[in-house]
């Protein structure tokens, strides 16, 4: 597959740390439109088409199929380029250094990419560093492909409720590690109940998802759970 054709998938900052510590190997995204039962399994809503049976086989077709594949995507994350760079302008044959806001470094704080005219090559990593002047913080969802640094393979792609997550697949989530520092940021974020992995999960979860609605832990929404692993 080429580059330009290949999926990417994004991450927060939190979650990206934990893919970098080898500690996150599942990601659990929100089934859209969600489903609704009708006789011998889950449909499309409005359209009746069967998309999957009780069991969690996913069909290869309706609107409903998942938007993942099994193989390579490259991941998205917060990140900014020194002053001067555009994307609509990218300038040729030039050395930009790349920060993540995942993994800041005092004393070097970004990677070199080189620009050829048939498009970016990443360079070693650590050479050169952005000040507090440079470039702005960029979304996630405007990151190129060529600023991305990891790449991942979904190994496993199958179709569950929110709620049925177990203590070891919230454990792959990476959900303590990510949840003691979200709750460094929200000081109302507190593990109550047991089992603990489970409940760091529920909590994250609805700290993203829970003003959204059906979306929340509550309403145990269908979920795409994937497994990957990080490709060196």
């Amino acid at each position: 597959m080429s580059a330009d054709k290949e999926r990417a998938i994004l991450f927060s900052a939190p979650m990206i740390k934990q893919l970098l510590a080898g500690t996150k190997t599942q990601t659990r995204r929100l089934v859209k439109p969600q489903p609704e039962f009708r006789g011998n399994g889950w449909t499309a809503p409005g359209t009746g088409d069967l998309l999957w049976g009780d069991l969690g086989n996913v069909l290869p077709h309706g609107p409903n199929s998942s938007p993942y594949h099994l193989g390579k995507v490259w991941v998205r994350e917060t990140w900014r380029v020194e002053q001067g760079y555009h994307p609509a302008r990218p300038p040729l044959e030039k050395k930009l250094s790349i920060q993540y806001a995942a993994t800041p470094q005092p004393k070097c704080r970004g990677r070199i990419v080189d620009e050829p005219a048939e498009g970016f090559i990443l360079k070693s990593p650590c050479q050169g560093a952005l000040g507090d002047d440079d470039g702005v913080w960029r979304s996630p969802l405007f990151m190129p492909r060529w600023a991305s640094r990891i790449t991942l393979e979904i190994t496993s792609i199958r179709v569950e409720r929110l709620t049925s997550i177990s203590e070891e697949d919230a454990k792959a989530e990476g959900a303590v590690a990510a949840f003691i520092e979200e709750a460094e940021r929200e000081p109302g974020l507190k593990v109550r109940e047991a089992p603990y992995s489970v409940e760091c999960f529920r909590q994250l979860w609805n700290s993203i998802n829970g003003k959204k609605k059906g979306c929340t832990w509550a309403d145990s929404p269908w979920v795409w759970r994937l497994e990957f692993r990080v490709i060196p």
